[in-house]
């Protein structure tokens, strides 16, 4: 609300960092359907099919997390498609940021040169 004419009284946040408070009791809301095993042996296979943005298998989490300037490769994508960003496809606007504006950081992502991903 406007601090001019808002009726309710705002508060600033504190300057102190907020503390966890961590207890050694049970949690009251147990889960109601908890797994009977633990299991020694971890899956060799991941239990959730990872998606990759581009259509590229390089276009990984760490090559979308990578700085391209003051913003990361996938935020710059995103943006790209949306209204203010130009409204792109998803390859489009890959082929722009992996392509065009950040090949040696976002390339992986470039459609155009990735490796395709086999489905």
């Amino acid at each position: 609300c406007d601090p001019g004419t808002c009726q309710y009284e705002i508060e600033l946040p504190s300057s102190k960092p907020t503390t966890i408070s961590l207890s050694m009791s049970p949690s009251s809301h147990p889960s109601t359907n908890p797994s009977p095993d633990l299991t020694t042996v971890p899956s060799t296979t991941p239990s959730v099919q990872l998606t990759r943005q581009c259509g590229c298998e390089s276009c990984t989490e760490y090559i979308l997390n990578a700085m391209a300037g003051d913003h990361s490769c996938g935020a710059r994508i995103n943006w790209l498609q949306t209204s203010e960003g130009s409204s792109l496809s998803e390859l489009q606007a890959c082929t722009v940021i992996g392509g065009d504006e950040y090949p040696d950081i976002c390339g992986a992502c470039d459609p155009a040169t990735c490796q395709y991903e086999i489905e």
